[in-house]
C-alpha cells in the first residue's frame, strides 16, 4: 500500500497523522514480476514480455483489425490505436520514446501532419498518444482524428496520410544524423518540462495526493514529485523500436460514422475502401452499440507500408521558438515606484493582496494593472474585453461571431501551437457584452503574442470580406483555403448545435430555466436555424466584425503579474493600436450591453397571467430527442430577490446547508435519481435563487417536483431545529469558502477580472468594481466572538448566532416555503421517452410551456414586472 498525505501542518504532524491511519496494517511483500520468458515477445521492453496478464493486445487475433461503430450523437472519427510496450516499462521510462514520437505525430505546426489534412478541409481534430486502455504490461498509442463531413469521404487519403508521416519520422530516425535530429527534440521536450517543473504552481491538493500515492508505487519517494520532469537520457534504439511498432499489423483502426449504415442503402455513394462493408452490423453486448468489424487486407496494409512520403509537403518541425529565457521578477526591482507598489501590497486592510491599480482611464479604453508580489512566477496574463452591442444583436450576429472565434482559433493554431507547447494560453472567446481576448503564459512574450493576435484579428477579418467580394487583396484571386476553412467551421458548429439536443435531461432542464429567467437570451433553435438555412457566408462574417471594430466601442482591460507599470502600459499601447485603430467611436452609457434577470411572477401573478387553476410553479416542459432516452430530470428553481450583501449572504448560507440536506433525504433515503444536487443559481443580469436538480429512470419529473416539495418542508425544520452552536459551524464553513486564499497566481487574476468585468455593466456612477466583495459577504456571516479577520464596516456590528439563524428562517419563509405570498418559482422539466405520455397530456394546459414560443410570450409579460435584483 502506498499514501500520500497533503495539508498545511509541519511534516511530524502530517506524519504522525499517517501512522496513526495507516500504522498498524501489516506490511507484505510484494509479488514478483513474472519471469522473462525464454523467447521474449520483444528483446528491448521486458514488461511487455510479462504474459501473466494473456496477450489481450499482443495477440495477432486482437491486432490489425478495422471496426467501425455507429454512434448516437452525430460524430465522424478515425482511431488508429498501435499495441505498445507500457510507459513504466524500463526502457519506456528511461528513454520516453513515446512522449518524441507523440510530439512529433500530434505537432500542429507548419508542415505537420494537423497542418496538412485541415488545409486539406478533411480533419476539425487531431491528438496523439495514448488510446484507450493500459495496462501493467501493455498500453495503446496512436492518434483521434474528428473528420469533416469531407474527410469522411476521403479517409483513405487521411489515413495514407498519418501512415505517410509514420513513415517521414522513421526516415528521418534511420537517416545519417538520425540519432541527433531525434535527440534535439527530445533534449527540448526535456527542457520545456524542466522550466514547467521550476515555475509550477500550487494545484488542487486532494488530486496532488492522488498522484503521489501511486506515484509512490513506481518511483522512489525522492522523485515522487517531480516524476517525468526528471531529466532522461535520450534512447535512440528504444526509439526506433518503438516506431516500428507503429505498422498495420499492429494496429486496431477504429472508424465512427453516424452515416455508416446508409452505406448499405444501395443508393449511397461511397467513395473509399477502408471500411468492413464484408462484415455483418452486430448490436455490442451492454449498450447495444451498433459495430462491425473484419481483418485489415493484406493489401491495404502493403499500401500504408509502401506509403512513405505521398502526401506533398509534410515536413518534420523546427527548434521551438518560444522557450523563455527571461525569468526575472519585476517586484523584486528596487526603483521607488516599485518599492511604493510593495508597501501598498503589504499595508492593504483587507485579507486579500491589493488590488489591481486604474492605470488608463480614458472614453476608449479603461486598462487596470496589477504586479504581482505574492507568487513570485516571471509569468503574466491578459484580458481585454471589446464592449459593443452587435455582437448579441442577433441570432445572426452571434452565430457569425461564433464562426469568426472558431476561425481565428483554427488560424492561429499553427503559428501559435509553439506557444502553447511552452505554457502560453491565447484566446479569442464571444460573449453577449462583445469579444474578449487573453493571452497568458511566461511575461517575456505576452507583448508580442498579443500584438500578433490582435494584428491577425484585423487582417482576417480584411480577407473574409474580399473573399466574400469574390476576389483578394490586391486584385488577386479569393482565397479558396479560407472559403473552405469557414464552410468546415461552420459544418463544426452546426453538428455541435445539433448534438445540444442530446445532452442529458439535467442539463437540459437547467438550459430551460436560464431561457426564461434571463431577459435577452437567443435560443439554440434559432442558431440551428441560422446554421441550417440562413444564409451566412465569409464575407457577412468578416462584416460583423468590422461593424464591431469600426463601430462604437470600448475596452476594457487588465494586465496583472510579472510585468510593471511601463510593460502594462505598453501593452495599452498595443490595444489602442490595433483593436481600436479602425476609426471605432466611444460607446456611450446609454449603448452599453447590460443584461437582466426576469422577476419570475408569485402564484397570484400566474394567475393572472394563465387563469385560475394554473399550473404552479410554473412549468418548462421538453421531450428528450435521444430515442433510447430513459431518464427523466427536473431543475426546481427559488428565486430570491436579494439586494444587498446580507441577502446574498444568507442565500449562500441556506444554499450549502442545502446541498447536504438535499442530497441526503432525495438521494440516499428516498432514491429519487443517481444526480441530486441543490446550490445557489446565479443567472445574467445578477439574478439568484436556490436551485434542486434531479435527473433519474425511475420517477416521472411529476413525482420529483413533489418530492423536492416535500423536502423543502423536512429541510425547514431541520434549520428550525439545528442547535444555534451548528448554524454557527455552518456559517463558519461558508466564510471559510469565501475567504480561501488564492492557490496561485490565475486565481488572483481570475477573481480580479470577474470583478471588473461585472462593474463595466453598471452605470458610469456606480463602474468601480467591488474587489471586496467577498468579504462584504463574509462579514454578514460572521458571527461575534469568532475571528473570521475580516473587517467591519462604521456601524456594523458582529451578530450572535440566534440572529442569524432568526435571518435565515426569516429569509426561507418569505421567499422559499411553498405558499409564501412572496415566492417565485419555476420547474423546468426533461422527459424521457418512457414519460412520453405524461409529457403529451400535459401539452396546452395553463401554466405549462411546452415550447419556446410560449415561454417567449410569458417573457413578454414579465417585462413589465420589477428585475429581479429588485426587492
Amino acid at each position: 500500500m502506498c499514501a500520500a498525505v497533503v495539508g498545511r501542518g509541519s511534516l511530524d504532524e502530517l506524519e504522525a497523522m499517517a501512522a496513526a491511519s495507516y500504522g498498524r496494517i501489516p506490511l507484505r511483500e510484494t509479488p514478483a514480476v513474472a519471469a522473462v520468458p525464454e523467447e521474449p515477445f520483444h528483446p528491448l521492453f521486458l514488461l511487455w514480455n510479462n504474459r501473466e496478464y494473456g496477450p489481450a493486445f499482443r495477440s495477432p487475433d486482437n491486432l490489425g483489425i478495422i471496426r467501425e461503430v455507429v454512434p448516437l450523437k452525430e460524430s465522424r472519427r478515425i482511431r488508429m490505436s498501435f499495441s505498445v510496450p507500457p510507459r513504466r516499462d524500463p526502457r519506456m521510462e528511461a528513454g520516453q520514446p513515446d512522449r518524441v514520437v507523440c510530439h512529433l505525430l500530434g505537432h500542429e505546426g507548419a508542415g505537420s501532419l494537423h497542418e496538412y489534412l485541415t488545409r486539406k478541409g478533411w480533419i476539425e481534430g487531431l491528438s496523439t498518444g495514448g488510446v484507450g486502455a493500459e495496462g501493467p504490461d501493455f498500453s495503446l498509442f496512436g492518434a483521434n482524428i474528428v473528420l469533416t463531413e469531407a474527410g469522411t469521404k476521403e479517409r483513405d487519403e487521411v489515413i495514407g496520410a498519418v501512415f505517410s508521416y509514420l513513415a517521414i519520422l522513421k526516415e528521418a530516425a534511420r537517416g545519417p544524423g538520425g540519432e541527433e535530429i531525434m535527440a534535439k527534440y527530445h533534449d527540448e521536450l526535456g527542457a520545456m518540462s524542466e522550466i514547467f517543473f521550476r515555475f509550477a504552481e500550487n494545484g488542487d491538493p486532494s488530486s496532488l495526493a492522488s498522484a503521489a500515492a501511486e506515484s509512490l508505487a513506481f518511483y522512489p519517494p525522492s522523485h515522487v514529485l517531480a516524476r517525468s520532469s526528471l531529466p532522461t537520457k535520450y534512447d535512440h534504439e528504444a526509439t526506433l523500436a518503438f516506431l516500428d511498432l507503429l505498422n498495420p499489423d499492429n494496429m486496431i483502426l477504429t472508424v465512427t460514422d453516424s452515416g455508416l449504415q446508409r452505406e448499405d442503402d444501395g443508393q449511397t455513394e461511397v467513395t473509399y475502401r477502408t471500411s468492413a462493408n464484408g462484415a455483418q452490423w452486430k448490436d455490442e453486448r451492454w449498450y447495444r452499440g451498433v459495430h462491425r468489424e473484419m481483418r485489415i487486407p493484406a493489401e491495404w496494409a502493403e499500401t500504408w507500408r509502401a506509403s512513405g512520403g505521398s502526401a506533398e509537403g509534410l515536413v518534420m518541425p523546427g527548434c521551438n521558438p518560444f522557450i523563455p529565457t527571461d525569468f526575472s521578477l519585476r517586484c523584486e526591482d528596487g526603483s521607488e515606484a516599485m518599492e511604493e507598489d510593495r508597501r501598498r501590497d503589504r499595508e492593504w486592510p483587507g485579507l486579500f493582496s491589493a488590488p489591481p491599480r486604474l492605470l488608463v482611464e480614458s472614453d476608449r479604453l479603461r486598462l487596470w494593472h496589477k504586479v504581482s508580489h505574492r507568487f513570485r512566477v516571471p509569468k503574466a496574463s491578459v484580458f481585454v474585453h471589446l464592449h459593443s452591442p452587435v455582437v448579441y444583436a442577433s441570432p445572426e450576429s452571434m452565430t457569425l461571431f461564433r464562426l469568426f472565434e472558431m476561425l481565428l482559433r483554427e488560424d492561429l493554431t499553427s503559428y501559435l501551437y509553439d506557444a502553447s507547447m511552452v505554457g502560453y494560453s491565447c484566446r479569442v472567446s464571444v460573449k453577449p457584452s462583445g469579444l474578449e481576448i487573453y493571452v497568458g503564459g511566461y511575461s517575456e512574450k505576452i507583448p508580442e503574442l498579443l500584438e500578433t493576435l490582435s494584428k491577425r484579428m484585423v487582417s482576417l477579418m480584411t480577407e473574409l470580406i474580399a473573399v466574400g467580394a469574390g476576389g483578394g487583396e490586391g486584385g488577386r484571386p479569393p482565397d479558396g483555403g479560407l472559403l473552405k476553412k469557414f464552410r468546415t467551421q461552420r459544418e463544426m458548429l452546426m453538428r455541435d448545435t445539433r448534438n445540444f439536443a442530446m445532452d442529458p435531461p439535467y442539463e437540459l432542464a437547467d438550459y430551460h430555466s436560464r431561457m426564461l429567467l434571463e431577459d435577452r437570451a437567443w435560443h439554440v433553435d434559432q442558431y440551428l436555424e441560422e446554421l441550417e438555412v440562413g444564409n451566412l457566408s465569409p464575407g457577412e462574417c468578416g462584416a460583423a466584425v468590422e461593424s464591431l471594430l469600426a463601430g462604437r466601442l470600448v475596452a476594457e482591460g487588465l494586465v496583472a503579474g510579472n510585468v510593471d507599470a511601463k510593460g502594462a502600459q505598453e501593452i495599452g499601447n498595443v490595444i489602442l493600436g490595433t483593436l481600436l485603430a479602425a476609426g471605432s467611436l466611444p460607446l456611450s452609457d446609454e449603448e452599453v450591453p447590460r443584461y437582466r434577470s426576469k422577476r419570475l411572477p408569485t402564484e397570484g401573478e400566474a394567475q393572472d397571467i394563465f387563469g385560475d387553476g394554473c399550473t404552479y410553479p410554473i412549468a418548462v416542459e421538453e421531450l428528450a430527442a435521444g430515442p433510447s432516452e430513459e431518464n427523466d430530470a427536473i431543475e426546481f428553481v427559488l428565486q430570491a430577490p436579494t439586494q444587498g450583501s446580507e441577502g446574498s449572504a444568507i442565500l449562500h448560507l441556506i444554499g450549502h446547508m442545502a446541498y447536504t440536506s438535499a442530497f441526503q433525504q432525495l438521494r440516499t433515503v428516498e432514491q429519487l435519481g443517481y444526480i441530486v444536487y441543490a446550490s445557489v443559481r446565479q443567472t445574467s443580469g445578477g439574478g439568484q435563487g436556490l436551485s434542486i436538480s434531479v435527473q433519474g429512470s425511475e420517477f416521472s419529473p411529476a413525482i420529483m417536483q413533489e418530492r423536492v416539495e416535500a423536502w423543502l418542508v423536512v429541510f425547514r425544520e431541520q434549520l428550525e431545529r439545528m442547535p444555534e452552536e451548528e448554524l454557527a459551524e455552518e456559517a463558519g464553513a461558508v466564510v471559510s469558502i469565501l475567504l480561501e486564499r488564492d492557490l496561485k497566481l490565475s486565481h488572483e487574476v481570475g477573481r480580479f477580472w470577474g470583478d471588473i468585468s461585472e462593474s463595466f455593466e453598471k452605470t458610469d456612477k456606480n463602474r468601480m468594481p467591488t474587489f471586496d466583495r467577498l468579504e462584504k459577504l463574509a462579514v454578514e456571516l460572521t458571527i461575534s466572538g469568532v475571528d473570521t479577520g475580516v473587517k467591519f464596516r462604521r456601524g456594523k456590528k458582529p451578530q450572535t448566532a440566534g440572529e442569524l439563524k432568526s435571518k435565515v428562517l426569516s429569509f426561507f419563509d418569505r421567499f422559499l416555503l411553498k405558499g409564501a405570498p412572496e415566492r417565485r418559482a419555476i420547474a423546468a422539466r426533461v422527459y424521457g421517452q418512457k414519460s412520453k405520455e405524461a409529457y403529451t397530456n400535459n401539452v396546452g394546459k395553463p401554466g405549462i410551456l411546452s415550447n419556446y414560443r410560449d415561454v417567449r410570450l410569458l417573457k413578454s409579460y414579465l417585462s413589465s414586472l420589477p428585475l429581479a435584483t429588485q426587492s
